[in-house]
């Protein structure tokens, strides 16, 4: 019982501690994520100024659901 008393306590304290805590609001400020937001442009596939195909692993028919399929490129 005692334990359970004295882990309330504890727990009460914390909750207080960090109610009563100053925190720091600056970080909210809009000017400080003005310059993570993403900007506004043109979406889809000319999004570069020219029709571009699949890059990466999608090149050559690679996909990652065919990993699992591990034959060599030749038969």
């Amino acid at each position: 019982m005692r334990f359970v008393l004295r882990l309330l306590l504890v727990a009460l304290v914390a909750l207080f501690a960090v109610s009563r805590a100053d925190y720091d609001d600056g970080l909210l400020d809009g000017d400080y994520f003005a310059a993570y937001v993403k900007k506004g442009g043109p979406q889809g596939p000319l999004r570069f100024g020219k029709r571009r195909g699949p890059s990466g692993p999608l090149r050559f028919g690679k996909r990652s659901d065919l990993l699992g399929d591990q034959r060599p490129p030749y038969y």
